[in-house]
């Protein structure tokens, strides 16, 4: 076979359907964990919240208009599911206050991490032409599919009612409109708030 006759046929017979079995263990895994899931992701944002808090009462931070929680395609080729925490006052990535943390999400990309395992063990069987190069390369393709339940987790855990019990616990200013978003570092997000932004009245 030439390589595009091994690609095809590694893909078809190998990435494919373990690519299947992977997404549906994850999912199985999610909707009989995502509770538990949930009320860990709510404490990440406590935690970034209180420390937005902290800045706004030292005067270093302004209301606060965005969360974003970045996928880092870095930290995923070296083995590593961390998430960029970053809250943003309304000028987004223009602000200057920088205030940062970071969501482990191993939960869903250890699938990720064993399906890479999986395909390596079966990429020697084609006598080299498929290195641990394009095993990378295939991982990182694969991982969108896997954020996307980064994304689903955060809206099942972030409801309207929660983030108005939070933000008076907290004592925050927010924007009059505030948005989570999760999305890839310095690209694409999509609001996680239940598809939407919240209105809010800043303390």
């Amino acid at each position: 076979m030439n390589c595009e006759e091994v690609f095809r046929h590694f893909t078809n017979e190998i990435y494919e359907p373990l690519k299947h079995r992977m997404l549906f263990a994850l999912e199985v895994y999610f909707q009989n964990h995502k509770r538990v899931l949930a009320k860990a992701f709510r404490n990440s944002l406590e935690q970034t919240f209180e420390k937005v808090k902290l800045m706004q009462q030292e005067g270093n931070k302004h209301a606060l208009g965005y969360i974003s929680y970045s996928m880092l395609r870095t930290e995923l080729a070296n083995g590593r599911a961390t998430y960029l925490i970053e809250a943003m006052d309304k000028t987004w990535f223009m602000d200057l206050h920088t205030c940062r943390d970071t969501y482990n999400a191993a939960w869903a990309f250890r699938y990720l991490d064993e399906w890479e395992t999986e395909l390596s063990k079966h990429a020697k069987k084609y006598g080299g032409r498929i290195g641990l190069d394009d095993i990378q390369r295939m991982k990182l393709h694969v991982a969108v599919h896997v954020h996307q339940y980064i994304i689903a987790l955060a809206r099942f855990s972030i409801t309207e009612e929660w983030l108005d019990e939070i933000q008076y616990a907290h004592e925050m200013q927010l924007e009059d409109v505030f948005e989570v978003r999760i999305g890839e570092y310095l690209d694409h997000s999509e609001v996680a708030i239940n598809g939407m932004c919240v209105s809010k009245i800043p303390l």
